[in-house]
C-alpha cells in the first residue's frame, strides 16, 4: 500500500483517505499531525482525524474552474467522466474527444460575440452535469434523459428552468454531439434523435398592437418618481431602436450618431452593425443624452451594491445595467392594467416592433436587418440591404407613430390639418 490511497478510490461522501501511518505529516501540533507537505492533485486538504488520518476532497477543473465541495454533482460526475475516459482510452488504445474540446469547439467557431456567449454559459451547464473529461461516445439517450430530468428539477434564483432554456441546452448539445460524428466516433446515429424534447407551453401574445404601445407609453408617462421622466425614455428607446436587451444595455452614448441619425457599431449576436434612427427614436434619445446620468452607457449601472450570483461572486457591470432595465419594468408594470401587464417585458416590445413592420407590408429581408435577426433562408444571403432602402422603410413605417411619444394637443392637432 502506498502512502497515499489512489485519487480514484474515493471513500465516503467523495472523501479521499490519506494513510495515518505514512511518515510525511508537517508541522506536527498538540491535536495531531499538521498539513502534509504533498497532498494529492487536485485535492483539498479537509483535516485530520485519529481514525482516518489526513482527509482530503475531490475539486476538479469544470469549464477551466476549480470546483470545490459545495456542488457535490459537478464533482462526481468530473470524477466518472475521468474514470470512463481512462477505461475507454485503454480498452480502444486510441484518444477519444473530451466533451470540453467539443465544446470549446464550437465556441471558437461561433458566428458572433452573442452567441459565443449563449454556447459559453450552456457548454458551462452541460459539462457541470456530463463532465468535461467525459469522452463524447459514452453520451446515451439514458445520460440526456436524466439531464433533462435533472434540469428541470433545479432552480434558479428560486425560478424552476423553463423548459426554453432546457431545448437551447439541448440545441447546444447536439453541436457538441456532431463534433464526435464528424470524426467519425459514432457508431450510429445521433443518441439525441432518439429523446423527446421538452415540450414548451403556448403562452399569450408576445407583441402590442400600435393602439396598445400608445395605451403603454401614455400610462409610464404618468408615473412620478424623481427618475420616472428619464425610465420611461429608456423604455421607449427599447422598443423603437428594435435591440435585444443585452444589445441595449451595451449600447454606449458615442455610438448615437443623432446628426446623422444612425446607430453604429452595435455589439450583439449579428453582423449588422449599423441602424437608422427614426423620428420616435431620435425624440426619446435626445433628452437621455443631453441630461445624461453621467454614464458612457444609455443604461446606468446604478449602485456597484446588489443581488450577487451563486458562489458569491460580485456581478458585472454588464449585469447590474441589465437588472436596472428589469427593474424599471417590473416598477412600470404595476402601472399598467391586468391585461397589459403579463406581456409587459423587454423582449416583448422586440416582437412589437416586429409585428408592426410585418403589418406595414416591409419585405423579409428588410425586416430582419432593422430587428438584427440572421437570414432564415439560403436566398436571404443574396439580398443585400441598402442603407437608403433601410431608411426609407424604417422611416416610412415608424415615423408616424412619433405620436406614441410626443403626444400633441387636440388644438395643435387641428392647427396641423
Amino acid at each position: 500500500m502506498s502512502q497515499m490511497d489512489e485519487v480514484d478510490d474515493p471513500g465516503e461522501g467523495g472523501i479521499r483517505h490519506q494513510n495515518r501511518h505514512q511518515p510525511d505529516r508537517g508541522s506536527g501540533g498538540k491535536r495531531g499531525p499538521g498539513r502534509p507537505r504533498n497532498p494529492p492533485e487536485n485535492c483539498r486538504y479537509v483535516g485530520w482525524t485519529k481514525r482516518h488520518g489526513h482527509r482530503y476532497q475531490a475539486c476538479p477543473r469544470v469549464g477551466g474552474k476549480r470546483v470545490y465541495g459545495r456542488n457535490a454533482s459537478r464533482e462526481e460526475a468530473q470524477v466518472e467522466a475521468a474514470n470512463i475516459l481512462h477505461r475507454a482510452k485503454v480498452s480502444a488504445g486510441k484518444a477519444f474527444i473530451t466533451f470540453q474540446d467539443a465544446c470549446q469547439q464550437i465556441i471558437d467557431i461561433a458566428p458572433s460575440a452573442g452567441t459565443k456567449r449563449d454556447y459559453d454559459e450552456c457548454c458551462t451547464t452541460l459539462c457541470g452535469f456530463f463532465g468535461a473529461d467525459l469522452p463524447l461516445p459514452e453520451i446515451t439517450k439514458d445520460r440526456i434523459r436524466a439531464f433533462i430530468d435533472h434540469r428541470r428539477a433545479a432552480r434558479w434564483r428560486d425560478r424552476p428552468i423553463s423548459d426554453l432554456r432546457i431545448k437551447k441546452e439541448l440545441r447546444v448539445l447536439g453541436r457538441v454531439i456532431n463534433v464526435a460524428i464528424q470524426r467519425d466516433q459514432f457508431t450510429e446515429l445521433s443518441p439525441l434523435l432518439k429523446v423527446e424534447p421538452p415540450k414548451v407551453k403556448s403562452k399569450e401574445a408576445g407583441h402590442y398592437t400600435i393602439d396598445e404601445l400608445n395605451e403603454v407609453v401614455g400610462l409610464i408617462r404618468q408615473q412620478k418618481w424623481p427618475t420616472a421622466e428619464r425610465s420611461w425614455r429608456i423604455v421607449a428607446a427599447l422598443l423603437f431602436s428594435g435591440l435585444r436587451r443585452e444589445e441595449f444595455c451595451r449600447l454606449r452614448v458615442e455610438q448615437i450618431d443623432l446628426q446623422a441619425a444612425v446607430l453604429r457599431d452595435i455589439d450583439g449576436k449579428t453582423n449588422i452593425a449599423a441602424l437608422p434612427i427614426t423620428k420616435p427614436l431620435a425624440a426619446v434619445l435626445r433628452p437621455l443624452i443631453e441630461g445624461g446620468a453621467g454614464s458612457n452607457f444609455l443604461v446606468p449601472s446604478g449602485t456597484a451594491r446588489g443581488p450577487r450570483k451563486p458562489g458569491n461572486q460580485q456581478r458585472s457591470d454588464l449585469e447590474r445595467r441589465v437588472g436596472l432595465l428589469n427593474g424599471l419594468f417590473r416598477r412600470f408594470r404595476k402601472a399598467l392594467p391586468d391585461r397589459l401587464q403579463s406581456r409587459f417585458h423587454a423582449h416583448t416590445l422586440r416582437h412589437s416592433l416586429r409585428t408592426v413592420l410585418a403589418d406595414a407590408g416591409v419585405a423579409q429581408h428588410v425586416k430582419d436587418v432593422l430587428t438584427r435577426h440572421s437570414t432564415r433562408t439560403v436566398g436571404g444571403s443574396y439580398e443585400h440591404v441598402s442603407p437608403l432602402l433601410l431608411r426609407r422603410e424604417a422611416e416610412r413605417v415608424l415615423d408616424p407613430l412619433l405620436f406614441i411619444v410626443e403626444p400633441q394637443e387636440p388644438g395643435a392637432a387641428r392647427a396641423n390639418a
